[in-house]
């Protein structure tokens, strides 16, 4: 048995739910999910770099929640995080799967949609154009709370891709483990003819490797 860790963000309520269904729908009975939540003090829609700090300052804390666990990895659950952890080699994120996933499959030129405000999606998008992924289109949404951003998901961001999507775009990426789209995925391949890659189905594939 494979035994994954996840630190998760408190506030996160789509992340584990959509990982879980992953694991289930791939009847994958070798490997064990263990979740441990990243606190913070900062609402997100407060001041997004210092809740996203507070996460990271978390990160040493709540491994010890998993330490009776022989872990063979460990992911950290935050996107954006990773844009400011420092001393985290051991650990995966989700903007580096994201980045491998799209090399893997040979795709370069995504179009990028993330909740964050533009401070953070600007480095979050200069980071994987860093990596060699030559963005076509980017959109920072600025969304502030967890209930604005599953709205969003659940009725709008098949509109907004329509009316950004053209000839250029070879890929669409939704950068957040807290937006919710795996009840999305086939529609949009479907739709637009394009590979879809989400936070959290690059990490999950990340931790299959």
């Amino acid at each position: 048995m494979k035994h994954i860790g996840f630190l998760i963000p408190a506030s996160n309520i789509v992340a584990e739910r959509e990982l879980y269904t992953r694991l289930v729908k791939d009847e994958l009975s070798d490997i064990s999910f263990h979740f441990a939540r990243l606190k913070f003090q900062t609402p997100y829609g407060v001041n997004e770099e210092k809740y996203t700090q507070e996460l990271i300052d978390s990160i040493p804390i709540t491994l010890t929640e998993l330490e009776r666990i022989k872990l063979y990895k460990t992911a950290v659950l935050c996107t954006s995080a990773e844009i400011f952890a420092k001393n985290t080699e051991n650990l995966l994120f989700p903007l580096s799967a994201v980045i491998s996933y799209l090399k893997c499959i040979n795709k370069s030129h995504p179009l990028i949609i993330t909740p964050y405000n533009k401070n953070i999606g600007n480095v979050v998008t200069q980071t994987m154009q860093n990596s060699g992924i030559f963005i076509s289109k980017e959109i920072h949404l600025d969304i502030k709370n967890k209930e604005d951003l599953i709205n969003f998901s659940n009725t709008k961001l098949l509109e907004l891709i329509e009316n950004q999507i053209d000839k250029h775009i070879d890929s669409i990426c939704v950068l957040c483990t807290n937006f919710a789209t795996i009840h999305l995925e086939k529609d949009i391949e479907e739709e637009f003819n394009v590979p879809f890659i989400s936070s959290n189905k690059a990490i999950y594939m990340a931790i299959l490797k």
